[in-house]
């Protein structure tokens, strides 16, 4: 019998684009990336100036406080557009489900507050362009290893060596925070296809939902591969070097770091003075401006419509699915709470409790009874000190 042949992986260098420049009034739309990038640059960035800092693409009006600095932002759009057509092309190819989260943040991204410098050895070239900045540091990946050996990183204090080139490519990523794909409704950006993946799976509705359940704790996942990943999560494997803080992932250390430990918010709302350390909280954020409800019931004959996604799903559990909102249980003496902050009052002033060293919260686990405190399965954490916090 023969083997189900496997669709071949189509390369995002063969991907068919299409690139629409939404700055201001502009419609423009173009197929090659080069040419939409001239066309930015010749008939936009030529037009910015020092007396107005403000970004005119549309859902942006981002601020910065240069005019080197405004013109990486808006080059940083022109490669998000790309990145968001190679996720409408994946969507398509796979039928993939629309992603459910709010459209407004579609045109948000990071921002470059400082020149972006390649840092391999010897280099040192600086980038306005993040399309050319990462074509530059992807190709210094690109040597014969069969003269020099296996591949190595020589970025700046890293030395890390690879089996084969795509290693490097892929490793590279880390330095620079390239994503190399976005999703084309909220504009959430991805360091790889199946984080993109994940980000649509995990938003399937709840009749589809909840395949594979973890043996540690009641929490149900829709995939095999999303299980893995949660059940990873039982164990802190990272100590954070500036308090007893254990993560499971050097990403969790990294967020720790940087809510805890750091005071930069690298994140400004575009409508008030609020700045935060992640796009996922400018995303929760952003849904406070709006005026219109992002969130619509899709059940036939209701009219709920919210601007929040957390009272939606609240609404879709109670008033469809039959389901009480959600209790916080104290697993001593049984006494329930409407938010997990109540709980946590009455666990340290009833029943004396403290949070774990490094620690500044407890965490709870939803089970048949309720919300209730989580406790460890057993398994002895393997602590690696000294890490950094950083994505490898």
């Amino acid at each position: 019998m023969d083997q189900p042949t496997r669709k071949k992986r189509v390369c995002f260098a063969v991907e068919k684009l299409c690139l629409v420049c939404e700055w201001e009034n502009c419609d423009v739309v173009e197929a090659n990336i080069e040419i939409f990038l001239s066309h930015i640059a010749t008939e936009h960035l030529t037009k910015v100036n020092s007396d107005d800092l403000h970004c005119h693409w549309k859902d942006c009006e981002g601020f910065t406080d240069n005019l080197p600095e405004l013109r990486r932002h808006i080059l940083l759009h022109a490669f998000h557009s790309k990145i968001k057509c190679y996720g409408a092309n994946l969507q398509a190819r796979k039928n993939i489900p629309n992603c459910l989260s709010s459209a407004q943040s579609r045109n948000i991204v990071p921002e470059l507050p400082e020149p972006l410098v390649c840092c391999w050895e010897e280099c040192g070239m600086v980038y306005e362009s993040p399309e050319h900045f990462y074509r530059h540091v992807d190709s210094h990946a690109m040597y014969d290893s069969k003269k020099y050996g296996n591949p190595l990183c020589l970025w700046q204090d890293c030395k890390r060596a690879f089996a084969d080139q795509s290693k490097v490519r892929e490793h590279l990523r880390s330095h620079t925070q390239e994503k190399i794909i976005a999703c084309p409704t909220c504009g959430g950006m991805f360091a790889s296809r199946t984080k993109f993946f994940d980000h649509i799976q995990r938003q399937l509705p709840d009749d589809k939902a909840g395949s594979y359940i973890c043996e540690y704790c009641p929490t149900q996942l829709n995939s095999e591969r999303l299980l893995r990943d949660h059940m990873r999560h039982h164990v802190n494997h990272y100590k954070c070097p500036y308090c007893d803080m254990t993560c499971p992932t050097p990403s969790g250390l990294g967020s720790h770091i940087a809510y805890r430990h750091s005071e930069e918010k690298q994140y400004s709302c575009q409508y008030c003075d609020y700045r935060c350390k992640t796009e996922t909280d400018l995303r929760k954020h952003l849904e406070s401006h709006s005026m219109v409800p992002t969130y619509k019931c899709p059940v036939e004959n209701c009219s709920y419509a919210s601007r929040s996604q957390t009272c939606y799903r609240a609404h879709y559990r109670k008033q469809h699915e039959g389901k009480q909102p959600f209790k916080y249980s104290c697993h001593l003496c049984e006494k329930m709470f409407s938010r997990g902050n109540y709980l946590t009052k009455h666990l340290l002033k009833k029943h004396k409790f403290r949070w774990p060293s490094g620690h500044c919260r407890f965490r709870y686990v939803c089970i048949e009874e309720g919300i209730k405190l989580q406790k460890c399965n057993g398994t002895k954490p393997r602590i690696v000190p000294g890490n950094d916090g950083r994505k490898f």
